[in-house]
């Protein structure tokens, strides 16, 4: 589930929920556990349960390598960091009330490219920042006759609408 506050400053974390997890070592890469996931900010935190707990895996988003779909079980994916992978099954909740079963969250693809998509944006994989201090001057255009660049003093319209013409003008002239 992801923070529903209207304002972030309510919520300490970006998505949190209920997850099957298997990692790496000696007995944890034969074994899924059922764990707490919750994305921050700057980090994945893998706890025992929904209450905070001493024993939780700390992953610093900056460390993250990989981040993609796998098929060990359903809605799964895998995150990389050097040296660890941890594989997370999201989990379906069901709660019990006076003897009767509700769900409380259906899993979905969506959800699962939620996680991965929220966990992305936010770690070294989604490349470097947009160009800062930049200012446009001009427009290229490319002269097949000379077969180079040259800049142009038509605006962005004018350009396309020449672009458009010159695309009609090949398909319609066999």
């Amino acid at each position: 589930m992801s923070c529903k506050s209207k304002t972030k400053l309510n919520c300490d974390y970006v998505r949190q929920g209920p997850a099957n997890v298997k990692g790496t070592g000696t007995f944890a890469k034969w074994f899924w556990k059922a764990k707490w996931l919750v994305l921050k900010d700057a980090t994945v935190e893998i706890r025992q349960s929904q209450s905070f707990g001493r024993k939780s895996i700390l992953i610093p988003l900056s460390n993250i390598l990989k981040v993609e779909r796998t098929d060990l079980k359903p809605y799964c994916f895998l995150l990389e960091t050097k040296g660890k992978q941890y594989h997370v099954s999201l989990v379906t909740v069901l709660l019990s009330v006076h003897e009767l079963t509700y769900i409380d969250a259906q899993k979905s693809d969506s959800e699962l490219y939620n996680w991965q998509d929220d966990i992305y944006s936010r770690s070294p994989l989604v490349g470097g920042t947009g160009p800062t201090n930049f200012v446009h001057h001009a427009h290229v255009a490319f002269d097949e006759d000379k077969g180079e660049w040259f800049a142009t003093e038509e605006s962005v319209p004018e350009a396309c609408a020449r672009v458009v013409q010159k695309t009609m003008d090949i398909l319609t002239k066999p």
